[in-house]
């Protein structure tokens, strides 16, 4: 008896893996004619402190299709079509043409995996960036970027960052 009740569990643990395995291809070729890509684009001030952020959502659709994302955005804007995105809480809903469709999320608050410090030298010695504005001489910029060991998920060793200066 013990045997055959081990059987039986075993049996209806398999049936029920086979069952959840067959729900999650449903809804991998369901989900399959849509892929996402996102990227996110920070603005810092002078000293590397956070000013604004946004994220820039795309997605490669094989046919048009009702998209259905996530984001805890302050202002959403679609950049494809003049059509209205649906917010609410932080689903955002819309109707989506065949091709590439983007939209932007600003962010309110964001924590980077990145830490970024900017300091400025003018013929040699230390200068704040608010009194470089109509200085002269040699300048000199050093900008360092660490990792942020407050944000979890190693971001900082699977993603890239790029850095520009104006």
């Amino acid at each position: 008896m013990k045997r055959f009740l081990q059987k039986s569990k075993l049996l209806t643990t398999a049936a029920l893996f086979m069952a959840v395995l067959m729900m999650l291809q449903g809804f991998v070729s369901a989900q399959g004619n849509i892929k996402k890509e996102e990227d996110v684009y920070v603005s810092l001030g002078s000293s590397g402190e956070i000013e604004k952020a946004y994220v820039i959502n795309s997605f490669t659709l094989s046919e048009p299709a009702v998209l259905e994302d996530y984001g805890d955005y302050e202002k959403v804007t679609n950049l494809t079509t003049t059509d209205g995105l649906k917010v609410e809480g932080d689903r955002i809903t819309v109707s989506a043409p065949k091709g590439r469709f983007y939209y932007q999320g600003n962010i309110s608050s964001v924590e980077l995996p990145w830490i970024f410090e900017i300091e400025y030298k003018l013929d040699g010695k230390d200068i704040s960036p608010q009194e470089l504005s109509g200085a002269n001489g040699f300048l000199e910029i050093a900008i360092s970027i660490k990792p942020n060991r407050n944000v979890r998920g190693g971001f900082d060793r699977h993603y890239a960052v790029q850095t520009t200066v104006t």
